[in-house]
């Protein structure tokens, strides 16, 4: 529907309830998928079912909910996250086999519970074990996904056989995971069980033809609770796949199309350039990435990929502005200042405590800012800062009056002096010089 097409469903009261400043600005916004329907208070209950589908993200988002965790994949609104922000990250799962033997089946298992991280203040995870299928005997594969159960990871099933995945299906109906048909040919079955069993199902495409088919299947049964998966015979082609059915689905509004994509990493030699396949797909537009490996350092690498990718371009990622103790601080323990933006944060951090020299670490709020960046926006301002140390209680805190601020920013320093009363030593302006500045440093 065009915004015209919406306006006239509204109230068209102009009653700002939604933020915006007319109902028509908001019409336009629900047109571009960039708002939602539920911030119209007012807005009558014939009109909600007819706005339904225009209001509707144009690619759908499917949420698995279980005791192991919880996540929401797809719901995308833009091509680029300079256009808005993308809202879902991309999940990381681990694929084991049960054509491996079946001890190296529960290692992997076991070695994907570990890959969990601590990255700038937020703990990162690889959330899925990815089990498939692939001999007609399923008695190893109903072993792994028992173990896979028992791990406190998410879970996702892929068969050949819908038998298969109903037998695990009924012996785990309280959990809540993703079943998957590798053969989009061969799904009605799976369709059927993942209707009657109320979980997400994910169907093996090798082509857009064969996604619209898997559509129009799904379509057929009333079933809307399904994702494509992708396993082409080379990356380029998988890259080349998702981009298509993020462009159909966004700039074409191909509902059909619109759907969470499960991204699967081709047989990889070595770790290193599974990551980089990997990595590719996190980019552009996986909402699921499936990797063999369970190297930590690949993960991590992903991982943090991902939490750079999915964060909003608006809200640098940011730390609690206020007065923190490094290591054991005394009243005579060194006063240093630097913003709140948290990879700044947690590069100074480290330093000081590698230095050995216990010290009080004032974090002035800058709106998540960098020292540069926030110096130049007037935000780490002579003037900010003292209003942050009279606002901490610096004066009780250290019985010494000397400030060190950071080196890039030795301008601030004079002025800084004269507010505060405090002497303001410029120190280094990186954080790996910080160590040897400290143990030197002369209160």
């Amino acid at each position: 529907m065009t915004g015209l097409e919406i306006y006239k469903l509204l109230p068209k009261t102009n009653c700002k309830k939604c933020g915006y400043p007319t109902c028509l600005a908001f019409a336009m916004a629900l047109a571009a998928k960039k708002a939602s329907l539920e911030k119209c208070p007012d807005v009558t209950e014939a009109a909600r079912l007819a706005l339904a589908a225009s209001a509707e993200p144009p690619i759908k988002t499917v949420e698995i909910k279980d005791a192991a965790g919880s996540v929401k994949l797809g719901g995308e609104t833009v091509l680029f996250r300079h256009e808005k922000t993308f809202w879902n990250p991309c999940a990381i799962a681990v694929r084991v086999s049960d054509a491996d033997p079946a001890a190296d089946g529960l290692e992997a298992i076991d070695a994907a519970t570990r890959l969990k991280f601590e990255r700038v203040g937020e703990q990162v995870r690889t959330e899925f074990v990815f089990i498939e299928n692939t001999k007609s005997d399923d008695s190893d594969f109903r072993h792994l996904s028992d173990a896979a159960f028992q791990s406190g990871m998410l879970v996702a099933l892929c068969s050949k056989s819908a038998a298969a995945l109903e037998a695990v299906c009924s012996a785990h109906s309280d959990r809540k995971f993703i079943i998957a048909a590798p053969l989009a040919a061969d799904c009605r079955e799976h369709l059927k069980l993942a209707a009657a069993s109320g979980l997400p199902l994910a169907v093996g495409c090798n082509s857009l033809d064969e996604c619209l088919e898997v559509s129009a299947k799904a379509s057929s049964v009333n079933f809307a609770n399904f994702l494509f998966l992708l396993k082409l015979s080379s990356p380029s082609e998988t890259l080349d796949m998702l981009v298509q059915l993020r462009r159909l689905s966004l700039k074409k509004n191909n509902r059909a199309l619109g759907r969470p994509v499960i991204a699967v990493t081709s047989d990889s030699a070595d770790a290193v350039s599974e990551a980089v396949e990997a990595a590719q797909y996190v980019e552009k537009y996986a909402s699921m990435v499936v990797v063999k490996t369970t190297e930590p350092a690949a993960h991590l690498a992903l991982v943090s990929l991902r939490q750079n990718i999915y964060t909003d371009p608006q809200k640098p990622v940011s730390v609690e502005a206020k007065l923190y103790k490094i290591g054991a601080a005394t009243l005579s323990s060194p006063l240093l200042i630097t913003t709140n933006f948290s990879l700044t944060y947690y590069s100074v951090v480290p330093e000081i405590e590698a230095s050995k020299v216990p010290c009080h670490l004032l974090v002035v709020d800058t709106e998540g800012m960098s020292v540069l960046t926030a110096w130049s926006a007037d935000k780490f301002s002579p003037e900010i800062i003292a209003e942050a140390m009279k606002k901490t209680g610096v004066t009780e805190t250290v019985s010494h009056r000397k400030v060190v601020v950071p080196g890039y920013v030795a301008v601030i320093s004079g002025k800084l002096s004269d507010l505060t009363g405090f002497e303001a030593v410029v120190g280094p302006k990186e954080a790996s010089a910080l160590p040897r500045f400290l143990k030197e440093f002369k209160l």
